[in-house]
């Protein structure tokens, strides 16, 4: 049914949330290091443009979720990470 429907929802949405809330420090920084790996050949410029483009993509899918999960229960949203706490971790790799 529609509201059995909803509680699941709910519920996978509070799951990814709380999965992100535990690791998006360490894969921000294991991005990082990978970026710079696989361009260490190359360029340290283009290493630090395509960082920052997949953070600015992490950063717009992550704000869009917040956005759905605001819709679907705003309740959840306090156990959400700060956006501004996200832009200060990006801003470490510039």
């Amino acid at each position: 049914g529609g509201a059995e429907g909803l509680e699941a929802d709910k519920d996978l949405a509070g799951r990814i949330l709380a999965h992100f809330k535990g690791s998006w420090q360490d894969a921000i920084q294991e991005l990082n290091r990978q970026v710079h790996s696989d361009f260490a050949g190359v360029s340290q410029a283009l290493a630090k443009e395509v960082l920052k483009a997949a953070l600015t993509q992490l950063l717009l899918y992550y704000t869009r979720f917040l956005e759905v999960l605001k819709q679907l229960s705003p309740d959840i949203l306090k156990d959400s990470v700060p956006t501004p706490s996200i832009l200060y971790e990006m801003k470490k790799f510039k």
